[in-house]
């Protein structure tokens, strides 16, 4: 089925080795495209525990969330907020990201930070995401929330702006 976050928080933390904490909570997809579950015991073994229970989601939405994000124990001031849209498994091995959220910067007021939208497939997080095709746009946003975003200072300059960057990995 489909689970709902309403008002999620989301710390996104990149460790020393470049690797993110994502691995440590996504559930990987089996070959069914269903999420993990318990490995069966052999039947010429000892009788196993009880079998652990599995939550199988066809799909999660999120409505209103938080992304936070972190380098080693550095607090990144930079954050995305209203996050909403939905990840799910695409095919075996491969989920499907659809995200909308603002841009924003802890202790810095913004007027038009504008909307990044985030559309995506990307591999197991055993393979760090590959293959990859990502496409990303921001629009709406002006060019001194931008500037006050990336360096945490108004430098005076004025216009609006609109982005769109298109990406793509294989597996290696």
């Amino acid at each position: 089925g489909t689970v709902t976050l309403e008002r999620p928080s989301l710390n996104l933390v990149r460790d020393a080795a470049g690797d993110w904490n994502v691995a440590e909570w996504l559930p990987r997809i089996t070959n069914d495209s269903s999420f993990a579950k318990p490995a069966s015991t052999p039947s010429n073994s000892a009788p196993a525990a009880a079998p652990q229970p599995y939550v199988r989601f066809d799909r999660v939405l999120f409505n209103d969330g938080r992304i936070n994000f972190k380098r080693v124990e550095e607090k990144i001031p930079f954050a995305l907020t209203d996050v909403t849209g939905s990840v799910e498994p695409d095919t075996p091995g491969r989920w499907r990201i659809d995200l909308e959220a603002i841009p924003t910067r802890a202790a810095v007021p913004l007027q038009q930070p504008g909307t990044i939208h985030v559309a995506a497939q990307v591999g197991g997080t055993s393979s760090r995401f590959r293959p990859v095709n990502l496409a990303l746009t921001w629009q709406e946003g002006s060019i001194a929330d931008l500037l006050r975003l990336a360096r945490g200072y108004d430098f005076g300059v004025r216009g609006d702006f609109a982005l769109a960057a298109n990406a793509h990995a294989d597996a290696d």
